[in-house]
């Protein structure tokens, strides 16, 4: 669990998942399951947040360069 953690925080998202998804699979009894479970989701909604905002920047940037480009 703090492996993933320490992931987490690194924003390796891909790698954290990889771990918490191990202690659910591996270790069910485990009093880190439901944490990991938390996790997981948590990440799943970054990332789905940085595919929104990555998305808006680079309509922006489209907009920007058609801007200058008519200019």
């Amino acid at each position: 669990y703090y492996t993933g953690m320490s992931y987490y925080k690194m924003r390796k998202l891909d790698d954290s998942i990889s771990y918490f998804q191990k202690i659910i699979n591996s270790y069910p009894k485990s009093k880190y399951v439901n944490k990991s479970k938390n996790m997981i989701e948590k990440i799943a909604q970054l990332k789905t947040k940085y595919k929104k905002m990555a998305k808006a920047r680079a309509e922006q940037v489209k907009k920007e360069k058609k801007e200058n480009n008519s200019k």
